[in-house]
């Protein structure tokens, strides 16, 4: 039995409604983050609306319900469009637009300009540290210009000139203790995602060829599967294996089969397409997964890596090698359900062909 989905969860799913690819973990949490920040910010702004209203400020008023309108358009819009970064950016500049307001007005006993502390941290990590910036240069220009601007339009309150001074200069040590912080995690998020993607390709490939090992080939067959009870989407896998390998070891050491191993691995990586995987399944037997490819098509493919094997020729120990290939070719229908047997079929077919002569394709 499934656990309950949370509130947390549910709110999340709905942000991401329409994104088309599943987000990581981090963008989950951050758009959580934007979403409650949203809705702290629609509540202030109605909250302070109700204050200007009552006190006859129907401008302000009309402002504030506006922002808190453009705020709840802002969780809409993700929710339809997916647009993470577009979503982030709208977060921060109506938080902007209520910090300007706040600056302006005072809030209530102006009070209100202290809410602003917590800006610098949230549009950096929200943002990013570049567009956060700018975010944050823009809110500090306009303290400066509201507070040291003679006879300006835009300061409905007045505030002590030594407050005004240890305001900004507290903002700006706020705002570059926040800079400072929001770099080193982002350098050190780097340098983690760095390392987790060398573990990840050593874990996941082949030491000798650079492919995709068994395991990672394994991955991306459960994802076509779940692709195709989708989407009906056709896929294949070519089941291949170097004929007569052994002999070529036995008769110029283990370092030459190497050296096969990994001409033939460079021959796939340049046929194939970016989406077909290509992985050293065992020995001197190789598996491809062909996405979005029927029959016909794993076939055409198929014949095109065994003529390109075919004719390739390599050197060693001054001798011109020659080394063909057989190929057992399974594709994806609806009467399958199970990898395992899937991948039988794709070996019963590599041995048909090797029973066949070799240097042949068999497919089904």
């Amino acid at each position: 039995m499934n656990p309950p989905i949370t509130i947390q969860e549910r709110i999340i799913n709905l942000l991401c409604a329409g994104m088309k690819e599943e987000p990581s973990p981090e963008t989950r949490e951050k758009l959580h983050l934007a979403f409650l920040v949203n809705i702290l910010a629609i509540s202030m702004m109605l909250i302070f609306a109700a204050e200007a209203m009552f006190k006859g400020n129907y401008y302000n008023a009309l402002f504030l319900f506006f922002l808190a309108t453009l705020v709840i358009i802002n969780i809409i819009i993700i929710h339809f469009s997916g647009n993470e970064y577009l979503y982030y950016d709208l977060s921060v500049w109506l938080m902007n637009a209520m910090c300007i307001y706040l600056l302006s007005t005072g809030g209530v006993d102006k009070t209100g300009l202290l809410w602003c502390y917590i800006f610098p941290l949230l549009s950096l990590y929200l943002q990013g540290i570049k567009r956060g910036g700018i975010s944050l240069l823009f809110l500090l220009g306009y303290c400066c210009f509201l507070f040291f601007i003679p006879n300006n339009p835009f300061a409905l309150v007045d505030y002590p000139t030594t407050f005004k001074i240890h305001f900004v200069a507290s903002m700006i040590t706020v705002s570059v203790l926040s800079y400072f912080y929001e770099y080193s995690t982002q350098k050190s998020y780097e340098k983690l995602l760095s390392l987790s993607l060398e573990l990840e390709k050593i874990t996941l490939s082949d030491f000798l060829t650079g492919l995709a090992n068994r395991r990672k080939i394994l991955q991306h067959i459960e994802h076509e599967k779940n692709l195709y009870e989708r989407h009906a989407n056709a896929f294949s896998i070519i089941l291949c294996d170097i004929d007569h390998f052994k002999n070529i070891n036995d008769t110029y050491g283990h370092d030459s089969g190497d050296l096969v191993l990994k001409s033939i691995a460079g021959i796939f990586t340049g046929t194939l397409r970016k989406v077909d995987i290509a992985s050293r399944w065992g020995g001197e037997e190789f598996l491809i997964l062909l996405s979005a490819s029927d029959q016909q098509g794993s076939g055409i493919v198929a014949e095109r890596l065994r003529q390109a094997i075919e004719q390739l020729r390599i050197e060693i120990d001054n001798v011109v090698v020659k080394v063909t290939m057989s190929f057992g070719v399974a594709t994806w229908k609806n009467t399958d359900s199970d990898i395992e047997q899937f991948l039988k079929k794709a070996d019963e077919n590599l041995y048909r062909a090797k029973e066949e002569g070799r240097n042949r394709i068999i497919t089904s």
